[in-house]
């Protein structure tokens, strides 16, 4: 396809001030043109401007001009070790594992300590549990903020193992199976007594930064938040934070 189809010039002066916009949004920039475009031809040059990057996807049917890619999770070989035991011991069950200090730089205060979170699938969090208790220290099973306040160690990294929601968005990243960022911004509201030292102004920034840094993909980020009964929230941040 020639340049002089796509009209990246134009195209880009057209949509500069736009911080994102849609399919119906390119149809009709490209309607100036051709007032009868057909679909197909509209998606092949959609598909164009993606592969030469002049627009970038951040969501199903929602384009940007700004340059972003995809977070990806900073593992550290500590985390990859501990998921590499708990494979070995536990090969058919379905886990997650992460830490709240990748949170940490789109923070304005950072936290008294950190989690780290191993999720699994129903039924087989306190075998996960016992097990993580005889190789680790300061480990807790679906605890309250009470409990944590009362008898974890704030001054060591504190490990919590809960129920892994299904239909999560997970990746596998080599060996490791991790939360997609989508899911670590939804829980991040679903559970807010866990998560209270992420809350208020540090939510917000969160948010704010995640979406400035990444491509937050907006629809998978609402079906979770709607499997989790928190949409409307995690829309209303959404539309704050932009």
């Amino acid at each position: 396809m020639t340049k002089n189809k796509l009209h990246r010039n134009q195209f880009q002066n057209y949509f500069r001030d736009e911080e994102a916009f849609e399919v119906a949004d390119i149809e009709a920039f490209y309607r100036q043109f051709e007032p009868s475009i057909k679909r197909g031809t509209l998606d092949w040059r959609i598909h164009e401007l993606v592969n030469q990057t002049v627009i970038y996807r951040i969501g199903r049917g929602k384009y940007t001009l700004r340059e972003v890619r995809e977070f990806t999770a900073p593992v550290s070989l500590r985390l990859k070790q501990l998921f590499g035991q708990l494979s070995n011991e536990f090969p058919y069950t379905k886990m997650c594992i992460w830490t709240t200090t990748w949170l940490h730089d789109w923070m304005l205060h950072l936290p008294a300590a950190h989690f780290l979170l191993v999720e699994t699938e129903k039924g087989a969090e306190e075998s996960l549990f016992y097990f993580l208790k005889e190789i680790r220290k300061n480990v807790f099973l679906q605890p309250s903020a009470n409990l944590l306040e009362k008898y974890a160690r704030y001054d060591k990294e504190i490990i919590i193992v809960k129920t892994l929601i299904s239909q999560s968005p997970l990746v596998k990243k080599g060996k490791i199976v991790v939360p997609h960022l989508e899911k670590i911004l939804v829980d991040l509201v679903a559970d807010e007594e866990l998560f209270q030292a992420f809350q208020g102004r540090d939510l917000l920034e969160i948010y704010s930064n995640s979406q400035r840094l990444y491509a937050v993909n907006e629809g998978r980020l609402l079906r979770y938040a709607q499997r989790r009964g928190r949409r409307e929230t995690v829309l209303s941040l959404l539309n704050e934070t932009k």
